[in-house]
């Protein structure tokens, strides 16, 4: 597992070399809130990050996972970015047949493509496509994953109210006994930037599970900060699972560089 997350951490430190992006007001759809916003990156600019999870099992089940992740951002053209994930997790991992894995991950590519802009009381609208393929004891499956993307912002001045909404469909492909063939997915978040610097976000995600669980239901909440000017976004996030299948807590830190642009 360490020489899978290697590339990804030597190719992080280089891109440290690249010049910082333009200052902008923080986003609240950002890493590591469970939202994807419907913008993507200009052309020539590139977002770098580093997530880490804690996942909490409740009493009486055997999940309790730790996670990092890795993701890269890169604008390609106008209203079009490459997005890759990269993630490794250690702990008791679900699978389909036989008993829980002890580590594992997946491997993501895809793209970020925005049909519309935000237009007065129209929203934002994008979609997001990716390929995903899991790697460790017993996981073997690839999956394609389609997701539409809207955002609307509330309020005027310089720091308005924003909402952000993720409507997703994974279909996982010759799908073993006891694995769902296909599962849908469902994100909201809504928040403000309260400075320049710092944004505040509450969120609820639901994804329907790959096996017989009842679909995993999270609420929480979460800040992101920008550490100094032209510097890195840490992102903090909170959140309490709803239904007997859901986490009990899911706790999470994220740092994000951001690079290129005017």
């Amino acid at each position: 597992m360490a020489r899978r997350l290697l590339p990804s951490a030597l190719f992080a430190a280089l891109m440290l070399t690249m010049p910082a992006a333009a200052q902008e007001a923080v986003s609240v759809a950002g890493d590591p809130v469970p939202v994807t916003g419907p913008s993507p990156n200009a052309p020539g600019e590139v977002d770098v990050s580093l997530t880490t999870v804690f996942e909490r099992a409740r009493s009486g089940r055997p999940r309790r996972t730790g996670s990092v992740e890795f993701g890269l951002d890169i604008g390609l053209a106008p209203a079009l970015e490459l997005r890759l994930r990269q993630s490794a997790a250690h702990g008791s991992i679900p699978r389909a047949e036989g008993e829980d894995a002890e580590w594992g991950g997946t491997t993501s590519l895809g793209l970020r493509y925005q049909l519309v802009e935000e237009d007065g009381a129209r929203p934002a609208l994008g979609l997001l496509g990716a390929v995903r393929a899991g790697y460790g004891p017993g996981a073997t499956a690839e999956e394609v994953e389609a997701a539409l993307l809207l955002g609307r912002t509330f309020g005027e001045g310089e720091r308005p109210l924003s909402a952000t909404l993720n409507l997703g469909w994974t279909v996982r492909l010759d799908p073993i006994s006891g694995e769902r063939p296909g599962r849908f997915a469902l994100a909201a978040a809504i928040g403000r930037a309260v400075t320049a610097e710092t944004a505040v976000v509450g969120f609820y995600a639901r994804e329907q599970q790959e096996r017989g669980d009842r679909d995993s239901n999270l609420l929480g909440a979460g800040l992101r900060h920008r550490l100094r000017e032209g510097g890195p976004i840490l992102g903090v996030t909170a959140a309490a699972g709803i239904g007997r299948d859901s986490p009990a807590l899911v706790l999470a830190l994220a740092v994000q560089w951001q690079f290129g642009g005017e």
